[in-house]
């Protein structure tokens, strides 16, 4: 059945919304796929937001797949629980940027905070969860600890 002539004619066909987000995340200009980890403007606080926005996204769409806790996960459920682990990681990786960069407030920065304390969050879920490996929670406490100082660096230079 043709659309042609009508108003949803104008419009991409589904199959073009069904990108994976790290293709996505892959197509992006030049100048937001640069180390978001380099202090250097004028995109960086584009390049922050962009992936930012990109981890916490995964944060959202791979949450309701975790396992609950006390019960043993299976092999679609760790994927998940890794990735969510790596887009928190990321998160938090770049406080330490955006802290330094000295950006005024902006209602991108208020979603930067919001996506490192959604990250935090996650990560003390993982660490409630039942992580036995004494490095891993090791790493996990020093990811939470990275989330909640750059929250407090954030509000003290009144940037949320």
């Amino acid at each position: 059945m043709s659309h042609s002539g009508n108003i949803f004619s104008r419009w991409p066909s589904f199959d073009s919304f069904a990108v994976p987000p790290s293709r996505w995340l892959h197509a992006l200009p030049k100048h937001l796929t640069e180390d978001v980890h380099l202090l250097a403007p004028p995109f960086l606080r584009q390049r922050i937001v962009v992936y930012s926005t990109y981890y916490a996204t995964t944060l959202l769409l791979h949450l309701p797949l975790l396992p609950k806790s006390g019960i043993s996960p299976t092999d679609p459920q760790r994927l998940s629980l890794a990735r969510c682990i790596r887009a928190a990681k990321s998160i938090s990786a770049m406080a330490s940027s955006v802290v330094a960069a000295e950006f005024p407030p902006s209602p991108h920065l208020l979603d930067y905070s919001q996506h490192l304390l959604v990250a935090g969050g996650l990560l003390l879920l993982v660490l409630a969860g039942g992580v036995e490996d004494a490095t891993v929670i090791l790493q996990l406490r020093a990811e939470v600890d990275r989330c909640a100082k750059g929250l407090k660096e954030l509000d003290r230079k009144s940037v949320v």
